[in-house]
Parts: structure tokens; sequence; C-alpha cells
């Protein structure tokens, strides 16, 4: 969500509030289920894991591109900011859940 909204403030929107806050809402769910989805279809968590991020990148590809043509603005400078974004938010709570983990013994 934090790069969705990075990517939103960086593009600057006028229009109204409650039309975009529907389509926010109803795009957040859709993404939620696309990328939990993998989870609910393997056991494996490492597959579910690789298969998320896959979808993950996938949609920030379609997203940026759409915003590139719609803005006029750099489709592989937003794709690269977004997507490193992303993998970083990814990477650092994969660590602190291992620093909880470690902590405080609990094992899912």
């Amino acid at each position: 969500m934090v790069s969705a909204a990075y990517a939103q403030a960086k593009a600057g929107f006028k229009g109204s509030a409650a039309v975009s806050a529907v389509y926010t809402g109803i795009s957040y769910f859709v993404t939620a289920v696309i990328l939990a989805s993998p989870y609910f279809l393997t056991k494996v968590m490492f597959e579910a894991l690789s298969v998320s991020l896959v979808l993950a990148v996938v949609l920030i590809a379609f997203i940026s591109f759409y915003g590139a043509v719609i803005s006029g603005s750099s489709f592989s400078k937003d794709f690269a900011e977004i997507t490193a974004i992303m993998l970083g938010a990814t990477v650092a709570l994969y660590l602190l859940g291992l620093l909880i983990r470690r902590l405080t013994g609990m094992t899912i």
C-alpha cells in the first residue's frame, strides 16, 4: 500500500474523492485476493511466496505502464522505483518476522 500511495501522490490526482475512494478500495481488495491466492493453492510456502512476488511485479508493471501512458512519464523509471520499494518492504518485513520469531520463539 505504501508504494501505491507513493505513486498516487507522485502523479497528483484531481477528481472526485468519493469515486477515487471506491476505485482504490476495489483495487486494493482485488490486489489482496490476487496476491494471497497462491497461499491457498499450495502447501509449500516458498512456492507461494515466489508466485506472489511474481504476481506483484506483474501488477506493478501493469499499473506503471497504465500510469506512464496516462501521464506521459517514463515507464521504466516508474516501474523500477515502485518495484524497488515493494521488494525493499518485503525484505524488511521478512527480516522483522525472523527477528520476532527469534525473540519470542513462536513458529507458525
